[in-house]
């Protein structure tokens, strides 16, 4: 990927008309050098080619501010990813990027309340969004609120399906007692691989 950088490439207008040689732009090469050392198992690599993504292209938020932000909460910068969350929010108050970062950022500090909340700020703008929906769910199951995590989980469902909407609504069914939904979310699971 690297040699990528070097090379040009040609652009075909949309209407097929015209073609242009262009080198690629160096910070989309370092997030595709992330995504695949990332995939590769190679965390620390990926981390570092996230690093050079911001530093080539800092206003790219949208290309690298979740990603480094989730790192930066797992390994303990909360202050980091929280100002990436920030920025986010700044550059477009209705991109879910920032609230997902920030609800995330707060469970994993163990603030239910405050990352159900930013979920929540987050589901004003987009209240079609299941991936907040979910991050909502798990913050609500983190405080034990397993019956109002239900709901969301199921109106979350509604909009959408996919793996770890499926993983959260397991959690939710099987802290209910539910075991049958707990065996038909796992079959619905099986079924997407």
């Amino acid at each position: 990927m690297e040699a990528l950088a070097e090379k040009e490439i040609s652009i075909v207008s949309t209407d097929g008309k015209t073609t242009q040689m262009k080198k690629p732009d160096e910070a989309m090469v370092k997030f595709c050098q992330y995504m695949f050392a990332y995939v590769s198992g190679n965390y620390d690599e990926s981390y570092n080619y996230m690093l050079e993504t911001q530093e080539l292209a800092p206003d790219y938020l949208w290309l690298y501010a979740y990603e480094l932000g989730i790192v930066e909460a797992q390994t303990g910068d909360v202050s980091k990813a929280k100002e990436l969350a920030k920025s986010m929010i700044d550059l477009n108050v209705e991109d879910a990027d920032g609230y997902s970062l920030y609800a995330s950022v707060e469970r994993l500090c163990g603030n239910f309340e405050k990352s159900a909340r930013w979920a929540s700020k987050g589901l004003d703008y987009n209240p079609e969004n299941a991936e907040l929906m979910r991050l909502k769910a798990m913050a609500l199951c983190c405080s034990g609120d397993y019956e109002q995590a239900k709901t969301v989980v199921d109106e979350a469902l509604a909009k959408q399906e996919y793996a770890l909407l499926y993983f959260t609504a397991i959690v939710v069914e099987n802290e209910l007692g539910n075991n049958e939904a707990v065996d038909e979310f796992k079959e619905a699971l099986k079924a997407e691989n």
